[in-house]
């Protein structure tokens, strides 16, 4: 690399604009090596983008300097211009926000005086946005993106509007508020229309989708999800005027066919959830991206512009006044285009593992989440190893935490693969690795204590540790999680309460009401077919703990769950076993088949023994004798899981322990 001119250059020797012409080199040689795929020297490639844009911002501050001997007088612009510059460079690289907050009340004070400059208006908000959200002054961001939106539009400014609009439905998600989220996206929806911008109101539904998911909107999600179905998957054309999906990056493609695979899975409808996931594998490695811009993410959205935008453009690709967002490709760098950003190719392939492996992992075995969730995690792992202990802007610092938490969701996956698969070592070994990645995050009390609280439990359950699994499971749920979680942690602990070993109907029938009382109706699918299993134990009627059990069979097939299948057809098998041996005899084996392929030790074990009690009486004998054989070898290997060593929970992640 060529060296680097120290922020200490005689600024006599050359001009301003000179100066900031090296500036904007440094800065797109610094984008241009954050673009290169590490593959061979990861970290080499970064020290080297580091080294560019320090130099970038020892220049800008060295102009600014005014104690230099006879510098000649700075133009207002060129100040206005490094001052802009300087603040994001140290809002993005450093923690001084004090002093980025004295460039840019400097900055903001020189943009109103210069009448040419209303662009730098709407620029120096941008920046005073990001300091508020670097210093956690979140209700002024707010309220500033709000007048910037409005402003924007009624001056017709549609570029600078709909940036506005996506920062702000950005910050009042991270609040929490699916209302104002709601309200501000339909804002900008009705815009889009009125202007016709079909593609950006495509854009923003898929927006409206994402939020509506992730604040579990149920019926909000699956109309939008339903609505967008035809425009993708058919290549229907919509809007005025009116354009088809294949006129738009094939990035968007990505993200509805990846919420559609999520709510068809939270809505047990795993057929649909399944077609939506090869549609998204296809489309991932089909897609070619044309740029490392649109690689790393970003992608251009066709505008229907007013005649004051191109002004305003054509004024700043002439002047360089957004040179300083050199770095991160700016939305404003084609004048017709907005630029929006998502994930990149490198996110997108191991976040598509894991959405596919959900969609199997009702097969525990034969299909294909063992290899998906090991590609997944291998990904992950390689971007974490690439990224970890560098000098980064803020920017990266949410792709790192994003890549860790993806890769607690790929670990909680292979734990509860390895559980049903009843590979205890390999599922403690994995849990005691994502309480690993949760304290790096800093996010454990946060968000991941249920998480694995909950799995701690189902491993001390199957290991034959009960009590432990109860205290474990009641953590789970004292920690404040997800209802889903809440749910599932308490139907866990009925199923220990109606064991033989520790009996207690009256707290299972409790916290079935409990249970039954919270959700109100909207249990998920999988639920549902557990709580007829539950019911059906209950039934005093035989004819209405058989409909239980035949609908809970139907969810089983549905869900694909191999093993919610099996157990209900044991289930089943004892209300049959009076009125037809031979129907009996099919659901056991049905269900033994069914437990063998997956290796489910215990209702194989089960199933072995009634079919074998069901030879005996018949008088089958031999038959009898070789089921009686393969029983024993069963229980051996049961045995030898209930047998194993204490768990190896660290101290301070028991349930009386401190967190």
């Amino acid at each position: 690399m060529e060296p680097l001119p120290t922020p200490a250059a005689n600024l006599t020797a050359v001009t301003y604009d000179d100066l900031w012409s090296l500036c904007q080199y440094y800065l797109a040689c610094a984008r241009d090596m954050s673009a290169v795929q590490p593959a061979l020297d990861p970290h080499g490639i970064q020290h080297t983008t580091e080294s560019y844009i320090l130099a970038a911002l020892g220049i800008s501050l060295s102009v600014l300097d005014k104690t230099h001997a006879n510098a000649p007088p700075l133009p207002s612009l060129l100040e206005l211009k490094f001052r802009c510059l300087t603040t994001q460079l140290l809002l993005l690289y450093t923690e001084n926000t004090q002093e980025a907050e004295t460039h840019l009340q400097k900055a903001s004070f020189l943009a109103q005086k210069i009448d040419s400059t209303y662009a730098f208006k709407f620029f120096t908000r941008q920046l005073q946005c990001t300091l508020y959200e670097r210093t956690n002054n979140l209700p002024a961001a707010e309220k500033m993106l709000m007048g910037a939106v409005q402003e924007a539009f009624e001056s017709r400014f549609v570029l600078h509007g709909y940036h506005f609009l996506e920062r702000l439905q950005q910050l009042l998600a991270k609040q929490g508020n699916f209302r104002k989220v709601f309200n501000t996206i339909m804002y900008g929806i009705k815009i889009s229309e009125q202007l016709g911008n079909t593609a950006m109101r495509i854009y923003l539904l898929l927006l409206l989708t994402h939020h509506a998911l992730v604040f579990q909107s149920v019926n909000q999600t699956n109309k939008l999800v339903n609505d967008l179905k035809n425009f993708f998957t058919s290549n229907a054309s919509v809007g005025s005027p009116p354009i088809s999906a294949d006129k738009l990056p094939r990035p968007l493609h990505l993200y509805y066919f990846s919420l559609a695979t999520l709510n068809y899975l939270k809505g047990g409808e795993v057929t649909l959830a399944r077609e939506m996931a090869g549609r998204l594998q296809q489309t991932l490695d089909a897609w070619q991206p044309t740029s490392s811009q649109e690689a790393q993410g970003e992608v251009f959205l066709p505008l229907k512009m007013k005649s004051t935008d191109g002004q305003l453009h054509n004024r700043l690709v002439d002047s360089g006044e957004y040179g300083g967002h050199v770095l991160y490709s700016d939305n404003w760098s084609r004048a017709d285009h907005l630029g929006v950003k998502w994930l990149s190719r490198s996110q997108l392939y191991p976040l598509v593992c894991l959405l596919v492996s959900l969609c199997y992992q009702g097969e525990t075995s034969g299909g294909p989440c063992q290899r998906l969730l090991n590609e997944g995690l291998r990904q992950v792992r390689h971007a974490l190893d690439t990224m970890s202990g560098h000098f980064s802007p803020s920017a990266t610092w949410d792709t790192f935490r994003w890549y860790g938490r993806l890769k607690l969701h790929l670990l909680y996956r292979l734990v509860d693969l390895s559980l049903a698969q009843c590979q205890y070592d390999v599922a403690e070994k994995v849990l005691l690795e994502a309480v690993s990645q949760a304290d790096s995050l800093g996010e454990w009390e946060a968000h991941e204590q249920p998480l694995v609280a909950l799995r701690w439990a189902m491993l001390c359950q199957k290991t034959g540790q009960p009590l432990q699994a109860l205290e474990f499971y009641q953590a789970c749920v004292e920690s404040d999680p997800s209802p889903e979680l809440r749910v599932l942690a308490q139907l866990h602990q009925v199923l220990i309460y109606l064991s033989a070993q520790y009996s207690n109907p009256a707290k299972a029938q409790e916290l079935l009401g409990i249970i039954r009382k919270a959700c109100d109706g909207t249990l998920p699918p999988g639920y549902q077919a557990l709580f007829g299993l539950l019911d059906s134990v209950n039934c005093t009627e035989l004819l209405e703990a058989k409909n239980r059990l035949l609908d809970a069979l139907k969810l089983g097939q549905e869900l694909y769950d191999t093993q919610l299948q099996a157990t209900t057809l044991t289930f089943l098998s004892t209300i049959f076993r009076v009125t037809d041996s031979v129907q009996t005899e099919n659901m056991l084996h049905t269900s033994y088949a069914l437990s063998e392929k997956d290796d489910h030790t215990v209702p194989m074990l089960i199933a072995g023994i009634s079919l074998g009690e069901l030879y005996k009486q018949g008088k089958r004998e031999d038959e009898y004798q070789q089921q009686t054989v393969r029983n024993k070898e069963i229980w051996q290997r049961a045995l030898e899981s209930l047998n194993r060593p204490p768990l190896s929970c660290p101290d301070n992640r028991k349930p009386n322990g401190d967190s």
